[in-house]
C-alpha cells in the first residue's frame, strides 16, 4: 500500500515537472509574439524571419550579448544602431538611456521611465537595464535594419536572386560589408560555404517557423 502511494506520489511529480517545463517553454518562446509581429508588418517583413533572429540569435531574452558587440533580442549590429540614431532618430550621438522592464507598476511606458544614468527604477527599484536592450525599442531597431538591408539588398541584385533570404540574414548577422565582398556586390545569389554555415541556424529556424504557418 505504501509502496503504490509512493509510486504515485512520484509520478504525480513528474508529471507536474513535465507540464511545468512545457508552459514555461510555452511562455518563453511567445511572450515577445506581439511585438515581433507589430514590427514585422510595420516594416514589411515576414513575421517568421524576426521570430527565428530572435529565437537562434537572441534565445528569447532582451538581455542577450553577441560577440561582436550585438545587443538584445533581436542581436541588433553596432552598424545597425548607428544607422537608425543617423537616420531614425536624426542624431548619432543619440542615447537610449537606462529603462525599467518591470511591467508590473503603472504607469509604465518607455517614456515615463527613461533614465539617463545607470541605477534603479524611480517607481518600483528595479534594476535598470540599458535602453538598447529594451525589447520594444531593440526590435524596432532590428527589424528596421533587417528592412533596410532587404531593400539594399534586393536593388542590387536586380532581380539575379530569387529569395534574398540567405543574402539579408547574412549581412544582418555577419556584417554587410563581408557580404558584399563575398557575392559582388550582391551580383552572386550563392553565399560562399563558410558564410552560409555562420547563419545555418537562424535558416533553419526560419524554415521551421514558416512550415508552421507563420509567415
Amino acid at each position: 500500500m505504501r509502496l503504490a502511494i509512493l509510486i504515485s506520489v512520484c509520478v504525480l511529480i513528474v508529471a507536474f515537472s513535465i507540464g511545468s517545463f512545457f508552459s514555461y517553454e510555452n511562455w518563453r518562446t511567445h511572450r515577445y509574439d506581439g511585438l515581433l509581429v507589430e514590427a514585422a508588418v510595420k516594416h514589411g517583413l515576414p513575421f517568421a524571419l524576426l521570430k527565428a533572429v530572435a529565437d537562434a540569435r537572441g534565445h528569447f531574452n532582451y538581455y542577450t550579448m553577441g560577440e561582436n558587440g550585438e545587443v538584445g533580442l533581436l542581436q541588433a549590429p553596432q552598424e545597425g544602431v548607428a544607422e537608425y540614431k543617423t537616420e531614425v532618430k536624426k542624431n548619432p550621438d543619440y542615447e537610449f538611456g537606462y529603462v525599467c522592464i518591470n511591467k508590473e507598476h503603472r504607469p509604465h511606458s518607455r517614456e515615463g521611465i527613461i533614465q539617463s544614468v545607470r541605477g534603479v527604477c524611480n517607481i518600483c527599484r528595479t534594476r535598470l537595464v540599458p535602453g538598447l536592450w529594451h525589447p520594444k525599442d531593440n526590435v524596432d531597431i532590428g527589424a528596421w535594419y533587417l528592412a533596410k538591408l532587404k531593400k539594399e539588398i534586393e536593388e542590387g541584385a536586380k532581380n539575379k536572386v530569387g529569395d534574398v533570404t540567405p543574402l539579408l540574414v547574412a549581412a544582418y548577422c555577419l556584417t554587410e560589408r563581408s557580404v558584399r565582398e563575398a557575392t559582388d556586390n550582391y551580383q552572386n545569389p550563392d553565399l560562399p560555404p563558410r558564410l552560409r554555415s555562420s547563419i545555418k541556424d537562424v535558416l533553419d529556424k526560419y524554415a521551421r517557423y514558416r512550415r508552421k504557418a507563420l509567415k
